[in-house]
């Protein structure tokens, strides 16, 4: 089973918040399972962090990807033709 995180939840998980429910984490804990994050979510993060609409509890943008290897959750790239793709 595969799936993609979302920004909220990708910052639950960085942030180890309580609003990320005991099944969710169990789920990306599971080495069985394929964890995936969209880079947009990734650019939306490091965005929002300059702009100071976001802070980030002893984390920096920065490591977010050596942390997502940690935890072996891969990152998709998206480009122009998946933007039209969606639409």
């Amino acid at each position: 089973m595969s799936y993609l995180l979302d920004t909220h939840v990708l910052l639950w998980v960085i942030g180890d918040s309580k609003q990320l429910s005991k099944k969710v984490a169990q789920i990306i804990e599971d080495q069985e399972v394929q964890i995936f994050v969209s880079s947009i979510s990734l650019w939306e993060i490091s965005l929002k962090f300059k702009l100071g609409k976001l802070h980030l509890s002893g984390f920096k943008p920065e490591g977010i990807p050596n942390y997502l290897k940690k935890l072996n959750i891969n990152t998709i790239e998206l480009n122009v033709e998946d933007g039209f793709f969606i639409s």
